[in-house]
């Protein structure tokens, strides 16, 4: 019997709904079980994410303008944005806050509300060159020609 390997990397996230027996085993081959987090996308790679949701806080999705109502999130929706957006995903801010350069999330019953990235964003975001846009910040400091 041949076993075949693929080098494909894919991340699905399921609701655990009750422990398994063999837990080792469980954990072997479905890793260890995750509790969502939302983090702000910092300019500066080496800088620290601010905490914009914590899982108690995750709750409302909004199906975009098409749509005047919010649903609870459900773990089909966390599946398409890693699948289709690398796990970016759009959360409702406080636009004041955000002018005074916070991300202060609004929330509605004490949950965000979180909705597909926006096309402008996404469309110009290319992961394969976004590290290539702060190649020389870590340099900045590095000046070797100070006197």
């Amino acid at each position: 019997m041949i076993k075949l390997k693929t080098m494909i990397e894919y991340y699905e996230v399921f609701e655990l709904k009750e422990i398994p027996r063999d837990r080792e085993s469980f954990l072997l081959v479905n890793g260890w079980p995750v509790a969502p987090f939302i983090f702000s996308i910092t300019a500066n790679p080496d800088a620290f994410a601010d905490p914009l949701a914590h899982p108690g806080q995750i709750g409302w999705w909004d199906d975009g303008p098409e749509s005047d109502e919010l649903r609870d999130i459900s773990i089909k929706e966390y599946n398409y944005i890693l699948e289709n957006y690398d796990g970016h995903i759009d959360i409702e801010i406080d636009d004041n806050m955000f002018e005074d350069g916070l991300a202060e999330p609004i929330l509605y019953n004490d949950k965000v509300t979180l909705r597909e990235p926006m096309e402008e964003y996404y469309d110009d975001y290319d992961e394969d060159t976004a590290p290539d846009d702060y190649e020389d910040w870590d340099d900045m400091d590095d000046d070797n020609n100070r006197e």
